[in-house]
């Protein structure tokens, strides 16, 4: 018996060793194809496909300070269009979200948008921009666009749960930020969102509907259907604006200075 518990532990203890083995190797290969391909490789944006690797090793990553290295080099992909042109548009429409004009943002990412309709990226920081203008219905519309050029794009889940909140629909909410965990586990913005709302909404779901199940993203429609049912009045706009301000840094996009090195 004595010896059946020794070996099954050198086998988990091998298991463990081999799983630990391949994470740093998928890690040190993606990070390693960042940084000898540059900021302009020929298949940049979300086509990359070293984002491949970098979506595995974001999964399995095991702490999240590892996965904040991973998260910087996705973005520093995402944020690259390719072309010196639409880099430089993409940088006029960050400096402007970041002064807080946020109209000019609009219009920067709106040429980006127009001269790159592919670049998911573009429609990300415009529905970014749009959030923090209170243009919440826009602001959809371009997280969808953005979801459907990129399928995996964390930011972007994470923005349409803000809204949900902003609106009232905690469910639609909670539903987009579990999504953001499946692809970024590490996601402390997302942890953070789920921890609270399971505890607001615990027993509630499987009270009205047995065992919650995997539900697909909502679309704009249904969810401004939502967000009228669930409106939630008498807040300070003021108040409102700086909320906005924080959550769209935390969730929509990386801080200003992994932004400005992406």
């Amino acid at each position: 018996m004595n010896v059946r518990c020794a070996m099954r532990r050198r086998i988990d203890a091998g298991r463990a060793v081999a799983s630990v083995t391949h994470f740093a190797r998928t890690l040190a290969g993606a990070l390693l194809a960042v940084s000898l391909a540059g900021p302009t490789a020929a298949a940049a944006d979300q086509r990359d496909p070293r984002l491949e690797e970098l979506f595995i090793a974001l999964s399995e990553v095991p702490d999240p300070e590892s996965a904040l290295g991973i998260e910087a080099a996705i973005w520093q992909i995402w944020l690259d269009g390719g072309d010196s042109t639409l880099n430089e548009l993409m940088g006029q429409g960050i400096a402007a979200m970041h002064a807080n004009r946020f109209r000019d943002a609009a219009g920067r990412f709106t040429d980006l948008i127009r001269a790159a309709p592919a670049f998911a990226e573009a429609w990300n920081k415009r529905a970014t921009v749009y959030y923090l203008m209170d243009r919440l219905e826009d602001s959809v519309r371009d997280i969808e666009r953005t979801l459907a050029l990129e399928p995996r794009h964390f930011g972007a889940i994470s923005g349409m749960g803000l809204i949900f909140l902003q609106r009232g629909d905690e469910e639609g909410a909670l539903d987009a930020f579990e999504k953001v965990l499946e692809i970024h586990p590490h996601a402390r913005g997302a942890q953070f969102h789920v921890q609270r709302l399971r505890e607001r909404l615990q027993g509630r779901r499987i009270r009205a509907h047995g065992p919650r199940s995997a539900q697909p993203m909502p679309t704009g429609l249904a969810m401004r259907r939502t967000a009228e049912r669930n409106r939630v009045p008498g807040r300070d706009p003021e108040q409102l604006a700086g909320c906005r301000r924080v959550d769209a840094e935390q969730h929509f996009c990386l801080s200003r200075e992994s932004e400005s090195n992406g």
